[in-house]
């Protein structure tokens, strides 16, 4: 539980920074919002995980069709 504050805040602040400069930040908003999806449903609390994860998900495909090499493994 006490680590989901600072997993949200991340995700917050990943989020601000890739409407800014999405090439640099879309892979670190990828991965905390996947951080958050697992310690949501690690508490319990799986419904709430399904938003970040599916986000997350979504942006990684986005990032496999610009670039296959880097995010398809």
């Amino acid at each position: 539980e006490e680590a989901l504050a600072p997993a949200e805040e991340a995700a917050t602040t990943y989020r601000e920074l890739a409407e800014v400069n999405p090439a640099a930040y879309l892979p670190d908003l990828a991965g905390a919002l996947n951080t958050l999806a697992i310690q949501l449903s690690e508490v319990g609390r799986r419904e709430e995980a399904l938003a970040p994860a599916e986000e997350a998900a979504t942006t990684y495909r986005e990032l496999a069709e610009v670039n296959p090499a880097a995010y398809l493994p």
